[in-house]
């Protein structure tokens, strides 16, 4: 997997462990078929169970093994399960804010994307390829972001799974939206196919710089492990809530003006290159 590291200014391969049976699950049609089992909530529970016993710990070593992870506090010993590392708070004293008020924040250590929102514009989350308005199952709160920006920021197994706000600010709305389990028919009519949309949690957030803004975090198929702390009113860099043994993204919806997204991370978003970031480093800064 490539990705651009701001540090070094070069395109760099990452690890990232799992992706083959992502690939094997979305990639044709009997990786497809198995989503019906793996969505089931039977699988869900057994996986949940044994993730948090101390029976999956090879799986944190692994990960230490395969990934580099030389920023954590803890070497992968300090974990009771694979449910324990992946809950891990942050080292927060690792992710100081930026000193200018209009900077826009990365909300998580992921791997960034940005896209510009026109009527024809598909963001892709999660295997998922979703306007705005399917992202929110909202189309009149999607309108007010059309001509601005979509930040799909994408966790991996290694990241840390928190995440934060990008602004001060108030919510206005927040709301569940549950997966959906599609069974489509190509025009062809040789082969059925599977397709799962995950679940999510979109806000819609009043902020300080950037007006409105919509966070929409994106958990796992069907059953959504998405622990969202219930803040009402919040400082930028915030902590808003955690991922939990979830599959993981989160998707920021900007208006038109609103923000000027570092040019480093649009270069390398329109050579269709992921940028890595850290929780609050500036991604941008308000127009």
């Amino acid at each position: 997997m490539r990705a651009f590291d701001r540090k070094t200014g070069r395109v760099v391969e990452v690890a990232e462990p799992g992706s083959g049976a992502v690939r094997f699950l979305y990639g044709n049609p009997p990786g497809r078929f198995l989503l019906l089992f793996l969505c089931g909530k039977r699988f869900s529970g057994c996986r949940a169970r044994y993730y948090a016993s101390p029976r999956s710990r090879g799986k944190v070593e692994a990960l230490f093994r395969a990934c580099d992870l030389s920023g954590e506090a803890q070497g992968p010993s300090a974990y009771a399960s694979f449910r324990d590392f992946f809950v891990r708070p942050p080292d927060w004293g690792e992710r100081p804010l930026p000193e200018e008020a209009g900077a826009l924040l990365a909300v998580a250590d992921a791997k960034l994307t940005a896209y510009e929102i026109e009527p024809d514009t598909r963001i892709t989350v999660k295997q998922s390829s979703l306007t705005a308005a399917e992202l929110l199952r909202d189309a009149d709160a999607a309108a007010q972001f059309a001509g601005g920006y979509a930040l799909v920021f994408r966790l991996t197994l290694e990241n840390n799974h928190h995440y934060v706000f990008p602004d001060g600010g108030a919510l206005v709305k927040t709301y569940d939206i549950p997966g959906w389990l599609h069974s489509v028919q190509p025009t062809t009519g040789r082969q059925g196919r599977v397709f799962a949309e995950n679940s999510r949690k979109a806000s819609l957030l009043e902020t300080e710089h950037f007006g409105p803004v919509a966070q929409v975090e994106v958990g796992a198929l069907l059953a959504g492990r998405i622990h969202d702390l219930g803040k009402r009113a919040f400082r930028r860099g915030e902590e808003k809530g955690y991922f939990d043994l979830g599959g993981s993204a989160i998707v920021l919806l900007l208006g038109k003006g609103a923000a000027a997204i570092d040019a480093d991370i649009l270069e390398q978003s329109g050579r269709g290159v992921e940028t890595l970031v850290r929780m609050n480093e500036r991604i941008g800064v308000a127009a």
